[in-house]
């Protein structure tokens, strides 16, 4: 991080150090501008003006120079302060910062810059800010600090401290002084392993230097002036090319020699068979130089009687390979039956361990269920069979009068019919199913109601709701309106004028009933200021198909649409027409393929309606 300070001070303070920093270079206020201290292993040139004069009359102490530049932009080669900074041959210099005491006449440079070069002043680096300096004489001074971005340089070191900003460029005089270079001179490490020239024994080579460990290379890697001491490996002939070696035959050296190897392990280097890595065979050799002769490769072989693969454990013997009668399982529990063994399916309820796993006829599963509910039951009650069935991984099947019902396969069944059921159960192996129980599952009575003159009982001033359940058959009724019981209404069809949700319940003769869902009948026939205005009327009614249809005392005029539509709301007339003086007479022929029964007319003006019925009996 680059940092600059502007310091005014008096000169009591100049007494105070700058720095506790190392210092390169140090001018402290010679009248010639010679340097009070330059770093060892380094040179350092005078103070020098560049483009500048000498002060004829200056302050008495530092080192004065005038002509500066009027400008008030940088340029690193305006009139200015020079000096350089040299390491010697082998050395290296670090610098961290510059500062310089400067003073300055009412006339002088006010604004100042430090740049540096180290390429012989082919290209300088400045600090990028113009620091203030005010008028101060001889008395006091401005300190000037530049905290540069650190850089290390073998190269000369040309530092240059410019002035601009004059306020005359013939008279403007400034006086330097304690100018400071803070930074290092250290050796040079040429191959950057951490040791300079002064400790390396090969500053070429990173890989050479006091703290680098001795390799097996004739070389003295870690500058103790020995060369490959302790680092040397004894190996050992390998004469069957086996990769393991002879301990009675050895060298020393770097790397292995043709023929030789860093293990000493082989027990037989005559032959590549033999050696630790060998897999130990039945053939009366140390193959593994383990010292033990077909340790662990003997098998125990076992009697297999009844010739089914698997052998009795009872009746072994010790040899390379399985003899003939033997095998190398000792897993029957029966070798006098060849269908009794580890690999046998086990049989069903027969009292025998077909597979030799210890259990009897363990694959066994058992089947039955119990009634959840009522018997009899109503269909809709929530009676329902639940399997009570024991046994690992079973399938279900469900039954009704010995027959499968298609997709009963849960664990649960719910019956919505006499009958006589089972419950089968399997598991792949075995199978159960229980004896017949006889359900009485008692029907439920049909329950749907419906609004057969359509459910807004503004078009023919009344509703009427009727519930589908065979009527004379025994069932009885009870209609429900938003929730609450209709005292009386217990005919399976209603009349009502009253808007609202109607439901019924059916009684059947069996004690079985059944709710239908509600159904919503609506009477919203007021216009939108709460009127409802003139009269409508049909004539002749009933008709043949064509009849007339009179408004009167409408109060309003324009224009109307008019139409005729069944109870169902199928429309099958419409026409175009106009109310005059609150009035209108139309004419309808709705042909001799009507269907007789009753129907709806509507008669529509902007927000108003009316509605009548008119019969067709032809």
């Amino acid at each position: 991080m680059k940092k600059i300070y502007t310091h005014i001070l008096t000169a009591c303070i100049l007494a105070v150090g700058f720095s506790a920093q190392a210092q390169l270079y140090n001018y402290a206020n010679d009248l010639g501008g010679v340097p009070a201290t330059v770093a060892a292993n380094a040179t350092g040139t005078n103070l020098n003006r560049i483009n500048g004069t000498e002060v004829t009359i200056g302050c008495i102490d530092g080192f004065n120079s005038f002509r500066f530049s009027k400008n008030a932009t940088y340029n690193a080669y305006r009139p200015s302060i020079e000096f350089s900074i040299t390491p010697d041959a082998m050395y290296e210099a670090t610098v961290t910062a510059i500062s310089a005491n400067v003073r300055i006449n009412l006339k002088g440079p006010s604004l100042w810059r430090m740049t540096y070069s180290t390429d012989g002043g082919a290209t300088w680096t400045d600090n990028g800010s113009d620091l203030l300096v005010t008028s101060s004489g001889c008395d006091s001074v401005n300190i000037l600090t530049w905290d540069l971005d650190d850089f290390t340089t073998t190269s000369t070191i040309w530092v240059r401290l410019v002035g601009f900003n004059a306020f005359s460029s013939v008279n403007g005089k400034a006086t330097l002084r304690n100018v400071v270079v803070d930074g290092t001179i250290d050796a040079v490490d040429a191959d950057g392993d951490g040791y300079t020239w002064l400790t390396d024994c090969n500053d070429a080579d990173p890989d050479i230097n006091p703290g680098a460990t001795e390799i097996c290379n004739e070389i003295d890697d870690n500058c103790d002036g020995n060369i490959d001491e302790g680092v040397t490996t004894t190996y050992y002939a390998d004469a069957d090319g086996d990769t393991y070696g002879d301990a009675a035959m050895m060298t020393e050296a770097c790397t292995a020699p043709d023929g030789y190897v860093a293990d000493n392990t082989d027990c037989n280097d005559a032959d590549g068979a033999i050696n630790p890595g060998a897999v130990e065979l039945c053939n009366g050799v140390d193959d593994n130089c383990d010292g033990n002769i077909d340790e662990g490769v003997l098998m125990t072989y076992y009697a297999d009687a009844d010739g089914d693969t698997y052998g009795d454990a009872a009746m072994t013997t010790e040899a390379c390979v399985a003899p003939d009668g033997y095998v190398a399982d000792n897993s029957d529990c029966n070798d006098a039956d060849g269908a009794i063994n580890p690999g046998a399916t086990e049989i069903c309820g027969n009292g025998i361990d077909e597979n030799c796993d210890g259990n009897i006829d363990e694959d066994d599963v058992m089947a039955s269920f119990d009634i959840i509910g009522d018997n009899p039951a109503c269909a809709n009650d929530g009676t329902y069979l639940q399997s009570t069935s024991t046994g690992v991984g079973i399938t279900y099947q469900w039954y009704r009068n010995e027959m499968p019902i298609a997709g009963a396969t849960d664990d649960t069944y719910t019956p919505l019919n006499n009958g006589y059921y089972q419950l089968e159960v399997s598991n792949g192996t075995c199978t159960s199913i229980t004896p017949l129980t006889n359900l009485m599952i008692k029907q439920i009575p049909d329950a749907i109601a419906f609004a057969p003159y359509g459910t807004d009982i503004c078009v023919l001033g009344i509703a009427k709701v009727k519930c589908i359940s065979s009527p004379g058959t025994g069932a009885t009724y009870q209609w429900f309106l938003d929730g609450v019981e209709i005292p009386g209404a217990t005919n399976y069809v209603y009349e009502t004028s009253t808007a609202g949700d109607y439901h019924v319940i059916v009684y059947g003769p069996n004690g079985c009933s059944n709710t239908s869902e509600p159904i919503t009948l609506t009477a919203d026939c007021k216009l939108d200021n709460g009127v409802q205005q003139g009269t409508v009327a049909v004539f002749p009614n009933p008709a043949s198909g064509n009849f007339t249809v009179a408004l009167q005392n409408a109060q309003l005029n324009g224009d109307a649409l008019i139409h005729v539509s069944d109870i169902t709301g199928r429309m099958i007339y419409t026409n175009n027409t106009v109310i005059a003086n609150g009035a209108l007479t139309e004419a309808i022929n709705l042909g001799d393929q009507i269907v007789n029964g009753m129907y709806v007319v509507t008669i529509t003006s902007g927000n108003a309606a009316w509605n009548t019925r008119v019969v067709i009996a032809q």
